[in-house]
């Protein structure tokens, strides 16, 4: 039967070690050395690669745990990097959460097409913000309601934790009011024209998200909230041409 790996097994505190170096190694360089994306990506998916490895060989002769914790560092690698950075690039496509990570990697000898660097040209019309496009906020909103709906069911059930019920309702309502308010506020259609995601929303909160958003939506179109401060008016030209 083989045994458990333990910290006090000389192997195992040398590979443990190594595994947290490498996880230094991914993740310190790119934040406190400014270089260009390629050397960036290399660096922190050599670090990935070499963390995990690592980690495998800590286990020995635990070679399932080695895997589950390989696997570990591995999905939450690429979580945080399609959340935080440009780092998933595959056969020349970047892969990110936000639009800036989105971009292709600059290069000095590339040329811009005409208008891409006009002060009219906007890469993301329906953007949130020039941050997020609304596709991926609203796919996104899908499994965050329905996490935030599970506590309130929760709680409905057991009849524990009231406080995880009380703030997973006071997000949806909050999202709701506030997406429905903002969308109609700058002239977008309903949910930005992201219907699915909407439909799917709306069946996890039986129906409370769709109706909040909509009276919310309702309320923008009659009273409309355009701050020139506001992200939003700074992303898109057509406002700042439309509401002066």
């Amino acid at each position: 039967m083989a045994s458990h790996p333990s910290l006090h097994q000389p192997h195992t505190l040398i590979f443990f070690i190594a595994t947290l170096v490498c996880l230094a190694v991914a993740v310190l360089p790119p934040l406190f050395l400014k270089r260009d994306r390629s050397w960036e990506r290399r660096v922190a998916w050599s670090g990935t690669g070499g963390a995990a490895l690592c980690a495998f060989l800590a286990s020995v002769p635990d070679w399932k745990l080695g895997i589950g914790l390989s696997l570990f560092i591995w999905g939450m690698t690429v979580f945080t990097a399609y959340f935080t950075t440009p780092y998933i690039k595959i056969r020349g496509k970047i892969y990110a959460f936000h639009i800036q990570d989105s971009q292709p990697d600059p290069s000095p000898a590339a040329t811009a097409p005409p208008g891409i660097d006009g002060r009219d040209y906007d890469r993301a019309p329906d953007s949130y913000g020039g941050s997020v496009t609304a596709i991926k906020l609203w796919w996104l909103g899908v499994p965050t309601t329905a996490m935030f709906a599970f506590g309130v069911v929760g709680y409905f059930i057991d009849k524990e934790k009231p406080w995880i019920a009380a703030a997973g309702g006071a997000v949806i309502v909050l999202a709701a009011i506030g997406l429905g308010h903002g969308d109609a506020s700058w002239g977008y259609p309903v949910a930005r024209g992201q219907r699915v995601q909407f439909a799917i929303i709306s069946i996890i909160t039986l129906g409370v998200f769709t109706v909040l958003y909509l009276i919310a939506y309702r309320a923008g179109s009659r009273w409309p909230l355009r701050l020139e401060q506001s992200f939003e008016y700074r992303a898109h030209p057509r406002h700042q041409k439309r509401y002066p």
